[in-house]
């Protein structure tokens, strides 16, 4: 944690010493402090951890999910050698833990470096299924294959990486960098049978970037190549009843990229990026199509991908700052049309390349009036150009273009307020729309995304200094949507946004801080639905959705004696979301509230046994409170249930930090 002591800046504590120095005057503390400077740290932690209880949610990443005892463990080395300017580095973290990280790293200053290292990324499934499924994380797997029992399901990344950068002159470089990860483990998965399944997941990605760039006082230039390989090894998904299931195939791609600048003037710069990406999907089909004389036995998938930039930024005079910039990316989608499988209702047997370009401008000027007042304008442009799908299950629009206006105003109104407007007024239209061609009352419905929709946004901020110990930020933001649909889809969605932060210094010695935010959105659409039996008619209908947020936190930390410092915070959050409906149903059709709420208190303390012994502890109680009816409610085809549990833990930990110059 950050002392809380006054900062005293590096230079100015070397002054201290030498001056303390030259005077004859005692000045241990600050020989040591010279010594910190002078010479790199390394440190150690080691101690032990308890969780109480189980919390899969709130260890969901970090590691810390089973009620048990842990190692916590932890080691910085840092080492640097004068007389060649060489540098040994190497740290891990969380080594007791599932989340642990290594690096080790050489380098030899103005010439080369090198680094290599690993990680583990967990990630527990906080949902504990019920279920009788057998074969959970193999690619064979059996519905019902045993008595129900709860399972828990989880994934692991671990991933190895190499860097090297070297420097062949002073305005040339070169760096490589290679990543290996592999992901095991087993995550829900289903069927349009409603059977509960799971994803085996078994993947290998691979990672390679290598740049080279050159840079003076105009030019600056970086070139390079990125490519990715992804390799699944479970291909399809065999599961004892019904037809299997393909699995996410291998793929790759390849980028070759160039990045630039140059300094017309010390107030005039350019840039400009451009890139080609190819990515690929060969994967071999597991089982042959079914149309007649198709003998082709994978996608043959590509992409291309161009990708273009130009911008120019040039501060005109003292008060008059101009942008200009032009984006252009082309997603052409080369996989050949082919007929797999024999037509039916909504389906012709064909896959469907889908290509898409989008092409954007910007333009902003800023000027500083004579009253301090800077005013901003920008006109942003955007216009989107997609495949016509031959097979339509709803309204679709080949293009939208967007127009967006922007002003925003900023001024320091007195010594101890400063403030900003920002007001944006954007327009989407498009294209015609063409018809669903399989079902005549999807053609009614506007998709979000494509609707001609009109958006006014407004943010202010300011940042008040009441008192030399009190600082205050506030953010209000509000959005409206309006959208001109002609019979169903998206209507009005509004969202707002409120922060505030604080920081309060007490004394030299304890500092308040806190926050609070509060935000909600909510969209308001309709839609068209056929009879569902005797108890809900055909009828147009109305969703009322929205969500709302509340947030707070108040924190606190000292250093109550020369050998003790202390910090404490509790954070408080509830989100709700309203499925409000307006339609003909039952009562008991009616979608309840979800409200879900945590709670969180962390404590720590650090004691100085002795100048390079400090002993910590750390407390972190943890709670999460749901009423989430859309798992705990709801049941599988093949019987199986899925909980969402409360969870309610608290973390104990104790550790000795030792630090070495």
């Amino acid at each position: 944690m950050r002392n809380t002591k006054p900062v005293r800046s590096a230079t100015g504590r070397l002054l201290a010493g030498v001056a303390l120095l030259a005077a004859g005057t005692p000045a241990i503390a600050d020989e040591d402090e010279i010594k910190q400077l002078s010479k790199p740290e390394s440190s150690g932690r080691v101690g032990l951890g308890y969780l109480t209880d189980d919390d899969r949610r709130g260890g969901q990443y970090n590691g810390l999910s089973d009620q048990k005892g842990y190692l916590l463990l932890d080691l910085d080395y840092n080492r640097r050698v004068d007389e060649t300017g060489t540098w040994y580095r190497a740290s891990a973290r969380n080594l007791g833990l599932d989340n642990r990280e290594l690096r080790g790293e050489y380098e030899r200053q103005g010439n080369w470096r090198g680094f290599i290292d690993f990680s583990q990324i967990p990630r527990n499934e906080p949902l504990i299924p019920n279920t009788g499924l057998t074969g959970i994380g193999d690619p064979a797997q059996t519905i019902n294959g045993t008595a129900p029992r709860n399972v828990f399901l989880d994934t692991r990344r671990d991933r190895f990486g190499l860097g090297f950068d070297k420097e062949l002159s002073p305005a040339l470089g070169f760096k490589v960098r290679y990543t290996h990860e592999t992901k095991t483990g087993a995550r829900m998965f289903g069927r349009g049978t409603g059977d509960f399944l799971t994803d085996p997941i078994d993947y290998r990605t691979q990672q390679l970037e290598a740049t080279l760039g050159y840079q003076t006082e105009k030019y600056q230039l970086l070139g390079g190549y990125y490519g990715t390989l992804f390799n699944n090894k479970n291909k399809v998904l065999d599961v004892n009843t019904g037809v299997d299931i393909a699995l996410p195939p291998s793929n790759d791609s390849h980028q070759l990229f160039l990045n630039g600048g140059y300094n017309f003037s010390p107030a005039t710069r350019a840039n400009f990026k451009a890139a080609y990406t190819r990515m690929r999907q060969n994967e071999t089909f597991f089982t042959a199509p079914d149309f007649p004389g198709n003998t082709q036995t994978s996608l043959n998938g590509r992409m291309d991908v161009t990708q273009l930039q130009a911008g120019i930024t040039s501060r005109a005079s003292r008060e008059l700052t101009l942008l200009a910039n032009i984006r252009y990316e082309d997603r052409d989608d080369k996989t050949p049309r082919v007929q797999f499988l024999t037509p039916s209702a909504g389906r012709d047997g064909f896959n469907t390349p889908f290509s898409r370009t989008t092409t954007s401008a910007k333009g902003e000027a800023a000027y500083l009036l004579p009253s301090g007042i800077k005013l901003i304008g920008g006109l942003d442009w955007e216009k989107r150009k997609r495949s016509t799908l031959p097979v339509r299950q709803a309204s679709w629009r080949e293009e939208n273009d967007e127009t967006t206006l922007r002003f925003e105003a900023r001024r320091s109104i007195s010594e101890t307020l400063n403030g900003a407007l920002t007001l944006s007024f954007a327009n989407r239209g498009g294209s015609d729309f063409l018809p669903a061609n399989n079902n005549v009352a999807n053609d009614l419905v506007d998709p979000v995304h494509f609707a001609d929709r009109k958006r006014s946004k407004m943010r202010l901020s300011l940042d008040w200094l009441p008192l030399p110990a009190l600082q205050v930020q506030t953010l209000l933001d509000f959005a409206k949507d309006d959208y001109d649909t002609r019979t169903l889809g998206p209507e009005t969605g509004k969202a707002t946004a409120l922060a505030l932060d604080a920081n309060y210094t007490l004394s030299d010695a304890w500092q308040l801080y806190g926050f609070a935010s509060y935000d909600d959105n909510k969209i308001d659409q309709s839609t068209q639905t056929s009879a569902n039996g005797t108890l809900i008619p055909a009828q147009n209908w109305k969703a009322h959705l929205r969500n709302k947020g509340l947030a707070y936190g108040l924190g606190v930390r000292g250093q109550p004696m020369s050998k003790l410092e202390l910090g404490a915070d509790v954070q408080w959050g509830r989100d709700t979301n309203v499925h409000g409906v307006e339609a003909i149903v039952p009562p008991e059709a009616l979608l309840p509230d979800i409200h879900s709420q945590r709670t969180t208190l962390r404590f720590y303390s650090n004691y100085t046994l002795q100048k390079n012994l400090t002993l910590r502890f750390d407390l972190i109680y943890d709670r999460f409170k749901t009423n989430d009816w859309t798992w705990t409610n709801f049941t599988y085809v093949d019987g199986t249930t899925v909980g969402n549990p409360n969870t309610n833990s608290t973390f104990l930990g104790v550790s000795l930090v030792y630090r070495m110059w």
